[in-house]
């Protein structure tokens, strides 16, 4: 995730069909995005390639789920990009919150409204 003037995202959430249509419609959106199956993964993906503009950042998954790369994220040294929360759990506001997270999304999401909440956290292209 260096280099380039494109804003970037990355998308962390374990089911593919709605990790890749978050893919595509941020692409589309002229996003540069970066992706990961786990919070584990997204971890080294923050460590190694570079800093995201914004975390759009999914509760539960088992390969490290939001809270744990949430915690461990806000520990790492440096720039920290605003996290917004995605579930579909009833207690997704509480969750955002607690991570501290800038906004949060319910799935299933509108794609206008989580395009906005996106675009509030990025700066402009």
């Amino acid at each position: 995730m260096g280099g380039g003037d494109a804003r970037r995202v990355l998308v962390v959430d374990d089911d593919d069909a709605i990790r890749q249509l978050l893919v595509d419609l941020l692409s589309d959106a002229g996003y540069r995005v970066e992706e990961a199956r786990g919070g584990r993964e997204a971890l080294e993906k923050v460590r190694d390639g570079g800093r995201p503009d914004v975390i759009l950042l999914d509760k539960l998954m088992p390969d490290g789920d939001g809270t744990m790369f949430a915690e461990t994220y806000a520990r790492l040294p440096g720039r920290h990009a605003p996290i917004v929360g995605l579930c579909a759990s009833r207690d997704g506001e509480q969750w955002a919150t607690r991570i501290g997270a800038v906004a949060h999304v319910v799935k299933p999401f509108d794609i206008e409204h989580l395009l906005s909440i996106i675009a509030a956290q990025v700066p402009a292209a």
